[in-house]
C-alpha cells in the first residue's frame, strides 16, 4: 500500500512556538511506512532547517509582500490596501493551487485558522481535504466561520475549548468536529529524569527547602498564567513555603 502524503502548511514558520514544536513532535513519531509528510511554509527558518535535518521535504513559497503581516494588521488596513491584499490573495491562491496539483497530497494538515485561510481556497479548487487542529482560543468570528466552512475535518484539543464559543457554528458542522487530545512523551520525561544537569536550578536559585512550582511556556493570557498567580496568592497564605517560577517568553 502506498504511503499517504500529508501536506502540512505552517504560516508561522519564522519562529519556534507551540504549533511548530508540535509539528516537530508529530514528525518524530509518525509512521513513515504509512505516511509521507511534506512541509510547506512561507519562510526559511530554524524550524524549516530542523524539519529538513529530520529527513523530510520542505517547500518554501514566499507570499506577496502585502500578505507578510501578522497580528491582525491586514484586517485594520484601509480600502485601497485591502484591494491590493485581495489581489495578492488571489495570486497566492493560484500559486498554492499549482503546488497542490503538482504534489497531489492526500490531505492537508493545518494548525491555525491563518494556515487554513491561506491554503484552504486552493485546496477547495484542487479538491483536496483539509484537516484543522484547534489548540487555542478562537477570537475572530468572521474568519473562524470561513475556516469552519473550508475545513473538511476539525479537531479540538479538548471539550472545554470546543464548547467555549460559537454553539450555533458547532451545531451546524457537528458531523465534522471531534476531539484529539495531546499526550506526554514519556521517553522525554525519562530522559529528563536521567539528566543530572542542575544548571537551570542554579540559574533560577531554586531552593530545595521550598515547595517549588514551575510554569514553562509562552506567557500569554491563553495559557492562564494570571489565574495561576491569583491562585498562588491564596495558596501562599496557607502554605508559605510555596514558590512559583515562570519560565517562558511572550509569543505574539
Amino acid at each position: 500500500m502506498l504511503a499517504k502524503k500529508i501536506l502540512i502548511y505552517e504560516p508561522y514558520a519564522h519562529k519556534l512556538y507551540g504549533n511548530t514544536r508540535l509539528i516537530l513532535f508529530i514528525l518524530k513519531l509518525i509512521n513513515k511506512e504509512k505516511y509521507r509528510p511534506i512541509l510547506v511554509t512561507p519562510y526559511e527558518s530554524e524550524f524549516v532547517a530542523m524539519v529538513r535535518n529530520s529527513g523530510y521535504r520542505c517547500v518554501v513559497l514566499p507570499p506577496p509582500s502585502p500578505l507578510r503581516q501578522f497580528g491582525g494588521t491586514i484586517l485594520r488596513k484601509g480600502a485601497i490596501s485591502k484591494l491590493l491584499i485581495g489581489l495578492s490573495i488571489a495570486a497566492h491562491t493560484f500559486t498554492l493551487y499549482s503546488l497542490l496539483k503538482r504534489e497531489r497530497p492526500d490531505i492537508i494538515h493545518c494548525h491555525s485558522i491563518r494556515s487554513l485561510l491561506t491554503i484552504g481556497p486552493a485546496a477547495k479548487l484542487a479538491r483536496k481535504p483539509c484537516f484543522l487542529y484547534i489548540k487555542g482560543e478562537l477570537n475572530n468570528k468572521r474568519l473562524d466561520r470561513i475556516g469552519f466552512f473550508l475545513a473538511d475535518r476539525i479537531a479540538f484539543l479538548c471539550d472545554v475549548l470546543k464548547n467555549q464559543k460559537y454553539p450555533g457554528l458547532l451545531n451546524r458542522y457537528i458531523n465534522k468536529i471531534g476531539i484529539v487530545k495531546l499526550g506526554i512523551d514519556l521517553d522525554e520525561i525519562g530522559r529528563i529524569e536521567r539528566n543530572n544537569d542542575i544548571s537551570l536550578n542554579n540559574e533560577m536559585g531554586v531552593n530545595s527547602q521550598k515547595l517549588n512550582i514551575a510554569f514553562l511556556g509562552s506567557v500569554v493570557p491563553q495559557k492562564g498564567v494570571d489565574h495561576l498567580l491569583h491562585a498562588l496568592v491564596k495558596v501562599k497564605k496557607r502554605i508559605p513555603k510555596v514558590k512559583l517560577y515562570i519560565v517562558g517568553d511572550h509569543c505574539a
